[in-house]
């Protein structure tokens, strides 16, 4: 390839980060990352939503249409 000629031995490449052994990370499943979020309770989760979401639409104040100008 042009200009990536190398005489003699190639470079230590310096990106390559030293290996510390590093503590294993804390015991998370892959599955189960938050609690919060089973199946059971974020359909729960939702339907609270949803209801909060009525609530506030029915709370609303609702417009009366704006006359023409008849």
């Amino acid at each position: 390839t042009k200009g990536h000629t190398f005489i003699g031995k190639a470079p230590s490449s310096e990106k390559k980060p030293k290996t510390t052994p590093q503590p294993p990370a804390p015991n998370v499943s892959s599955v189960d990352l938050d609690s919060r979020y089973s199946k059971k309770e974020n359909k729960e989760e939702e339907k609270l939503r949803k209801e909060k979401e009525e609530l506030v639409e029915a709370t609303k104040e609702i417009p009366r249409p704006i006359p023409d100008g008849e």
